[in-house]
């Protein structure tokens, strides 16, 4: 979720909550982290891998760990999926030391980079080389195996997810073997490989198709919300990037536009620096005295004014967030989004159901890949958050029904409650994917299980 108001939201929260009422919150510690445990980010997914935390240092031990795991193998990068791909009681493998870019085509705008480098360490490194990433997410932590893994996305119609910027996958599969395929080696287990939820094989490289290195120019502002679902379609046709967030209980909406600028263009990204202190104790207020989320959340807009950010795009997608929450996102066709957006809203409001965060609303482009999200059909995606110490179960299980009812379908990465069962209609390759998942890995080795339940295996 990016930062619907960056710092703007410091003003408004001074301005409506009393200064006592901030102190009596505090901030929580989180309670110390068990001997050999691991957590994802939000602190909502748990394991005790019986082997520990793994972390092969080079390709060869990444296939020798493959091999001799008896499985079930899960790979984890920063931890930022919500829902259970990742925790296992076997092995569970770090590959933070596979990083860096390996080699890279003046050429073809082209780099290929291991598997378990964080986004944020490759905007710098492919700039120096006259290359930019096509497009990214506003969280810039990620590991680069885990975003395609999971058919991560920008903003964006003109824009298609990550993984669809792939040019070729290597990975280990469960008998310690290395393979590389792309479109043209080996096309269907490509295809299957670019969004695989890690059930495949361990991931090792990958290379991406980018683009000249590029600059942007960000402008954020404040607009009646029925205004922006109106409009929203038409910006796509202006914006490189769009995307807006509103409270279930306001009626504004925050949006977030940027367009494509000479890389020379004078760099402006002097603007107020982000403080998410506010957010955790708006949160903490919200959690303890639900009645005052009503008030927050109809008097945002007062206090946000216009900002502009311009500079190299990969100072400008990301946002940096210090508040922990869970969050779940479902993608529905794109003509489909208004309505959808409006009965989430009513649901949470009608329903009283306590929780802050503003919904995220999102297009990202049609695309071909088996297991998208956004597979033949332009999307636009709504997110929904909980901070982290209150029950995101419920109030997930409570608007999860409506994506349903518009034909949504989730990200693999955020919390979701479906299985085989409901997903197999859901995707037109469904079970060819499932003949590949089988052929490479009869045994089962990489499915958790979370997994099994997704794939019904």
């Amino acid at each position: 979720m990016a930062q619907p108001v960056d710092v703007r939201r410091r003003a408004f929260l001074k301005g409506v909550l009393a200064a006592p009422i901030l102190a009596s919150c505090g901030r929580e510690e989180e309670p110390p982290q068990p001997p050999g445990q691991w957590r994802n980010w939000s602190g909502a997914q748990r394991c005790t891998p019986k082997g520990g935390l793994q972390m092969p240092a080079n390709l060869d031990e990444l296939a020798s760990t493959v091999k001799a795991a008896k499985g079930p193998v899960r790979v984890t990068g920063a931890g930022h999926s919500f829902s259970a791909v990742v925790p296992t009681d076997d092995t569970l493998l770090s590959i933070d030391m596979l990083s860096g870019i390996v080699s890279h085509d003046p050429a073809q705008l082209t780099a290929t980079v291991w598997a378990g480098t964080r986004l944020f360490l490759l905007g710098e490194p492919l700039a120096k080389l006259g290359q930019g990433v096509t497009v990214q997410p506003d969280i810039d932590l990620q590991s680069m195996g885990g975003l395609l893994s999971t058919g991560s996305h920008g903003a964006g119609s003109q824009h298609r997810c990550l993984p669809n910027y792939l040019t070729d996958i290597t990975f280990v599969t469960a008998d310690g073997s290395v393979r590389k395929v792309s479109r043209n080696v080996e096309p269907d287990v490509f295809k299957a490989a670019q969004v695989s939820l890690g059930s495949l094989g361990v991931i090792a490289q990958v290379t991406l198709q980018n683009r000249s290195a590029y600059a942007l120019d960000e402008r954020t502002g404040v607009m009646p919300l029925n205004d922006a679902l109106e409009q929203f379609a038409g910006w796509q046709k202006q914006d490189r990037h769009t995307e807006f967030f509103a409270f279930p209980r306001g009626e504004t909406a925050f949006t977030k536009r940027m367009k494509e600028v000479p890389l020379n263009t004078p760099r402006n990204t002097d603007g107020p620096s982000v403080e998410e202190d506010e957010l955790g104790y708006a949160s903490e207020v919200g959690m303890r005295a639900p009645f005052t989320i009503p008030l927050i959340q109809s008097v945002a807009g007062w206090f946000v004014p216009n900002t502009t950010r311009i500079g190299a795009s990969y100072h400008i997608f990301p946002t940096t967030r210090h508040t922990l929450f869970n969050e779940m996102e479902y993608a529905v066709p794109a003509e489909k989004g208004p309505a959808c957006f409006r009965e989430v809203a009513a649901k949470i409001r009608d329903d009283g159901l306590p929780v802050f965060f503003p919904l995220e609303y999102r297009h990202v482009g049609a695309d071909d890949l088996w297991l998208s999200p956004h597979h033949g059909r332009e999307s636009v995606t709504i997110s929904v958050h909980q901070y982290h110490k209150q029950d995101h179960v419920a109030l997930f299980k409570a608007v999860e029904p409506i994506f349903w009812k518009y034909g949504g379908r989730p990200h693999w990465g955020k919390w979701h409650s479906l299985t085989a069962k409901e997903l197999a209609g859901k995707y037109d390759h469904w079970q060819d994917f499932l003949r590949v998942r089988q052929e490479l890995d009869p045994g089962g080795k990489f499915l958790n299980p979370h997994l099994h339940q997704l794939f019904g295996v």
